[in-house]
């Protein structure tokens, strides 16, 4: 139960024989529509000396943001002396395979002449609101917190977050209540018009009273997934392992990281923001551009009379440390494997080799997969957060631009079994393709050559597993067979 404190001193000076820590606000800038949002709170964190440093980081994509950005920062500098800094504002091509290259922050602070004695903040230009007074204690907890590797705020419109939020918004309460799988997608994104509601209703509910805050308050909440990393605070040390985190960032920081140091990631759940959009939300947010100018009211409103609030919240975890070491390298836990299945021919397996975005087959080797049953001969294959369909068999199955494209579209992705011989044929029922084997290659034709069948893992025994670390992946070898399991990355597993 979250207990009120009015400036409990014992909360005030448990860090005063702590080191002079630089709390150092960096965010990836800027959309200028969201900028001039941002900025309300980030002058009032500078003015009242919760932040030190404030750094632009320019991942513009348009000269008049980035003009912007630069006017801004000469404005920001002038009224707070030595604490602003810009970044990456040379740069003029940010953009790299669909994807932005993050690498002139992740270069910056893993340089040891800005994070020592330092605590880094990282916020996505699209965080509206920031809590203060919830911040403030994000803080003091990430300085005495050397164990949880990010400190993430309860942030409305996060997809880990809004399982936990579930029971805050009543009429999403049973659509949120599933744990997005391995950190990634989940109810927010399948169902866009769900980021629009939840922030709606707090907007409403805090532009009528900024006490009605403290409704949105959870208990910390331990992490042991990929979370989207929207805002997140970073004790300065553990900066040194971002010096070649570029594209892939959210994986490296949330996921990798954490798993091979056996550090989980923790939300402060008396810490709240706002996270407008992300790109699978984009389309629904644009036509509800209303939610702006409630934003900007909130930044206004809240800025004047957040003082009044002046709470201190401490409170306790939701849950524990999952820790299932023997030692260093070794683990003992339920298998990999339960209630997935296998599928394979006469004489292969379905399989696709971790370092390859192709599916295929192999004699021996095998993925385990989800298999959905619409109906008893209608299903939906899955490999983590991928699901089959022609195109992305066709490409390869992570494609980025065929997963956004047909994310939601599951009629793609329906196979029906159409039974021969004790096994099936599989047709993607909507393009009345069959999946077949030609030349031990996986081909879409029109007409049915292979037959499949699948067989489910059922096991609960636990297995002791070894786990060593290649390519920013971590794999885990079964000591009892020595199958090779891959930890979640980058949207698929096992």
């Amino acid at each position: 139960m979250l207990i009120k404190f009015h400036n409990n001193p014992l909360l005030q000076n448990q860090n005063q024989n702590q080191k002079n820590i630089l709390v150092k606000f960096c965010i990836f800038a800027g959309r200028q529509k969201n900028m001039l949002i941002v900025h309300q709170y980030i002058k009032t964190l500078l003015q009242e000396k919760i932040i030190h440093e404030y750094h632009i980081f320019d991942f513009s994509r348009n000269i008049n943001d980035k003009t912007y950005l630069y006017e801004s920062y000469l404005t920001l500098k002038s009224q707070f002396t030595n604490q602003i800094f810009i970044h990456n504002h040379e740069n003029t091509n940010n953009t790299q395979n669909n994807q932005t290259d993050w690498s002139p922050f992740y270069k910056t602070i893993s340089k040891s002449s800005f994070y020592q004695d330092s605590i880094i903040i990282k916020c996505d230009d699209d965080i509206l609101f920031i809590d203060i007074h919830g911040l403030k204690n994000a803080i003091k907890k990430r300085k005495n917190d050397k164990k949880s590797f990010l400190i993430h705020s309860n942030c409305i419109n996060n997809n880990i977050c809004s399982y936990y939020q579930r029971n805050n918004f009543p009429s999403l309460t049973e659509k949120l209540n599933i744990y997005p799988k391995g950190g990634i997608c989940g109810p927010i994104f399948e169902n866009p018009i769900f980021a629009y509601i939840m922030q709606q209703q707090f907007l409403n509910h805090l532009n009528k009273d900024l006490n009605n805050l403290y409704q949105y308050y959870l208990q910390d909440i331990y992490v042991h997934s990929r979370i989207s990393i929207n805002f997140i605070l970073i004790n300065g040390n553990d900066c040194k392992y971002f010096k070649h985190t570029s594209l892939n960032d959210e994986y490296e920081l949330s996921s990798y990281y954490p798993e091979k140091l056996s550090r989980p990631n923790k939300i402060i759940g008396n810490f709240i923001t706002c996270h407008y959009s992300y790109s699978l939300q984009e389309k629904v947010m644009m036509k509800k551009n209303e939610l702006l100018n409630y934003y900007q009211q909130l930044s206004l409103k809240y800025n004047l009379e957040y003082k009044r609030l002046n709470y201190i919240y401490e409170n306790k975890s939701m849950n524990k440390i999952i820790n299932y070491k023997l030692s260093k390298n070794k683990f003992y836990r339920r298998n990999f494997n339960y209630q997935k299945y296998s599928i394979f021919d006469s004489d292969y397996y379905l399989f696709m080799n971790y370092e390859d975005n192709q599916l295929g087959i192999h004699e021996n080797n095998k993925n385990y997969f989800d298999i959905l049953f619409i109906e008893p001969h209608k299903i939906i294959i899955q490999l983590g957060i991928y699901k089959l369909n022609p195109y992305n068999l066709k490409y390869d199955l992570k494609n980025r631009n065929i997963f956004t494209k047909y994310f939601n579209q599951d009629s793609e992705c329906v196979i029906e079994l159409i039974p021969c011989e004790n096994k099936y044929y599989f047709m993607f029922l909507k393009s009345k393709v069959y999946i077949n084997i030609l030349n031990q290659k996986i081909v879409l034709e029109k007409e049915p050559k292979t037959l499949w069948n699948f067989k489910q893992y059922t096991s609960k025994k636990k297995v002791y597993y070894k786990r060593f670390s290649k390519n920013k992946k971590l794999y885990y070898k079964n000591l009892e067979n020595d199958e090779l399991f891959s930890a979640f990355y980058l949207g698929w597993s096992i």
